[in-house]
């Protein structure tokens, strides 16, 4: 055989082989564990952008923060449930985490997001939280997390009837860390997604635009990623003591 013939087989050999070690590597076939307990963050700091709509249209802001402050870590905050209110409602903040615990403020990068209109505000240490991780290598191991963490944790909420939320995603080095607070929930909402809830059209004057399954006749609902609760707990301690009557506690997992 022709040895250039030979040289291009070989090439595209090795290159079929690298894409599939990346995506491997990336977590394709990762476990997803799913438990409550003890969250990844205390209580931190942070400087944030909040914004209403698509949530795939968060990641100008991750790259912004990046630019901006590499050394920090970002984390994420999703307010509503994609597939029980429409797109263009749904709200959320994407943030830099300047302190956490007893730690000293990232004055430098603190500076540095607050020239370019970023706010700053604190959320407070829990004690249980539905959490998880996922393995964080490159791009693309946040397209196979959204298609493989978010329907685990909605299960594993939807099964026991807890009230978590909101939604939250730390990016810490190679980890994606991820939870939804069994208490004190409202102390994460922002005032903007505050007042942005107090301004939303009752669910008669609106359909879901973005609900996944279609029906366009759905209407919009105050929801969370909870199956249980609403928004406006301070405490859920209903939700801690359902969690503890079936004898999941801390420790607890659901392997997938």
């Amino acid at each position: 055989m022709d040895p250039l013939v030979l040289g291009i087989i070989g090439l595209l050999v090795a290159l079929i082989l690298t894409v599939a070690l990346l995506v491997v590597y990336t977590g394709l076939f990762e476990k997803v564990e799913v438990k409550s307990g003890k969250p990844p963050i205390g209580n931190v700091r942070v400087a944030y952008k909040y914004a209403k709509g698509p949530y795939s249209e968060c990641g100008a802001v991750f790259t912004e923060i990046v630019c901006l402050a590499p050394n920090v870590r970002t984390i994420g905050i999703y307010y509503d449930d994609p597939r029980k209110v429409a797109s263009a409602e749904l709200r959320y903040i994407v943030g830099a985490i300047l302190a956490e615990g007893d730690s000293e403020v990232d004055k430098e990068s603190e500076a540095k997001l607050l020239a370019k209109n970023y706010k700053v505000a604190s959320f407070p240490a829990v004690d249980h939280a539905v959490t998880t991780s996922f393995p964080y290598i490159w791009a693309l191991s946040i397209y196979i997390a959204t298609s493989k963490v978010w329907p685990k944790l909605g299960e594993y909420i939807e099964e026991r009837k807890l009230c978590a939320h909101p939604a939250i995603e730390i990016y810490s080095g190679d980890e994606i860390q991820y939870m939804l607070p069994l208490s004190k929930q409202e102390d994460f909402y922002v005032e903007e997604a505050k007042k942005a809830k107090d301004e939303t059209p009752s669910p008669s004057d609106q359909t879901h635009e973005g609900d996944i399954t279609g029906n366009e006749e759905s209407m919009l609902q105050d929801t969370t990623v909870s199956s249980s609760g609403s928004e406006g707990s301070s405490g859920s301690e209903s939700s801690f003591e359902e969690l503890s009557m079936q004898g999941e506690l801390e420790g607890e997992s659901l392997q997938m």
